[in-house]
């Protein structure tokens, strides 16, 4: 689709469910869309300022509900199946039940008319699917990732970064300024703030899902004079997106961390440090600084930075933090669960317990605490004279607080004690 694709006759906007539909009409679109990613994956190396005009292609097919499910399910700490949708399909047609007789052969009546009319659509966006789907994009940010030359890793790094920023950071920054567009240290008190997306099709960028995304460099470590300008609107669901890509990128380069890591931490703290209201951005960039230190504490060059890098969440604002803080000290004790032995080597258990003794006011999150430590005491004997300190300290916080310390998994070996007794 050229042209931009983001409005009709009269400036209207166009849906991305036109879109979508259209784009599975047209097969010259289609093929054009195909090439166009089979020649990324296969010459990634020497994209620079081209990773721009990919990423709105991408952000285009996100708008429009057409990429696979492995891009737009991220990785949750509190969801059931431990993956959450970036974006949910709408449902349409819902036929409502009805016991009488009658009522069920209108809506059968009325049912059948509507599919024959909506068969050419549906068709379409089948298409749309498959076409997307034979275009292996997930790929870019995976497994052709790890073999990227230097400079076309940092750059995609870069425009992923100044992709997922915050709504306060201005067009012009680059994206290797995270802290000091959005972050800490800003005096601005809304710095880093989110709003809520209002997922409009005006606002997915310039370009088409097979069209350019006009002009500029995407050379984002200085200014670059507007490129990729928000005239459009800002997408909070846009950010968290790309944010998402930027974290599956760096994970996947595991083995050459170092290069990454540094401005992925900036431009996460810019995004967490300061923040005085909730969004789902400020949400998704607390639970990928966990994931990430899910991933690398092992990681020997970084496992010291990486520790030090979860005191930022120390130093939430109150508001903010009471709609994280079970995403948090999950997290944490994710982190307990994977690497309690590695903790005292890195002296990592006084940040452990500071974050920890946070679930306090939140019962969901003292919960998670409660199972973390009888993890640590009583299934692993991950006691030491390294964190014997921060769990004794964490069971006064606990008894101070008058709840229970009994563990969910903990209650019927407890029973079994007493009936003994």
């Amino acid at each position: 689709g050229g042209g931009g694709g983001s409005s009709g006759g009269g400036g209207r906007p166009v849906s991305h469910s036109r879109v979508a539909t259209d784009f599975g009409s047209n097969d010259l679109a289609q093929l054009a869309t195909r090439t166009a990613f089979d020649l990324t994956r296969n010459h990634a190396d020497i994209l620079r300022e081209g990773w721009k005009n990919i990423l709105q292609c991408v952000l285009q097919l996100f708008h429009c509900k057409l990429l696979p499910t492995s891009l737009v399910e991220v990785e949750d700490f509190l969801a059931p199946g431990g993956r959450i949708a970036l974006i949910k399909e709408s449902t349409e047609h819902v036929v409502k039940s009805d016991s009488s007789i009658f009522s069920a052969l209108s809506s059968y009546w009325l049912t059948d008319t509507d599919r024959r009319d909506a068969e050419p659509a549906v068709r379409a966006r089948q298409k749309a699917k498959e076409c997307v789907a034979a275009c292996h994009i997930e790929d870019l940010f995976s497994d052709t990732s790890k073999y990227l030359q230097t400079d076309s890793l940092l750059e995609l790094a870069k425009v992923l970064m100044y992709l997922s920023r915050g709504p306060m950071a201005p067009d012009g920054d680059g994206s290797g300024n995270g802290s000091r567009r959005a972050g800490a240290g800003s005096s601005d008190p809304n710095a880093g703030r989110a709003t809520v997306d209002g997922n409009t099709p005006a606002s997915t960028g310039a370009a088409g899902i097979g069209g350019g995304g006009g002009g500029g460099s995407s050379n984002l470590s200085s200014s670059s004079g507007g490129s990729g300008s928000r005239s459009g609107g800002y997408s909070e669901r846009s950010a968290a997106f790309f944010l998402e890509l930027l974290v599956n990128v760096t994970l996947y380069n595991k083995d050459r961390v170092g290069l990454l890591w540094h401005p992925v931490f900036e431009h996460l703290a810019g995004l967490i440090a300061g923040v005085t209201e909730y969004s789902f951005l400020f949400e998704r960039a607390v639970v990928s600084l966990l994931r990430l230190a899910a991933r690398l504490l092992r990681k020997e060059d970084i496992s010291s930075q990486v520790i030090n890098a979860l005191r930022i969440m120390a130093a939430l604002n109150p508001g903010p933090e009471q709609r994280v803080v079970v995403h948090v000290v999950a997290g944490v004790a994710s982190l307990v669960r994977e690497f309690g032995l590695d903790l005292d080597r890195l002296g990592g258990w006084e940040v452990v317990g500071t974050l920890l003794r946070r679930a306090r006011p939140n019962p969901v999150a003292m919960q998670h605490t409660v199972d973390c430590l009888s993890f640590v005491i009583v299934k692993a004997k991950l006691v030491s004279h390294q964190n014997f300190g921060t769990i004794l300290s964490l069971l006064q916080s606990l008894c101070n607080d008058g709840r229970p310390l009994v563990a969910a998994s903990s209650a019927p070996d407890q029973k079994q004690q007493q009936q003994q007794q």
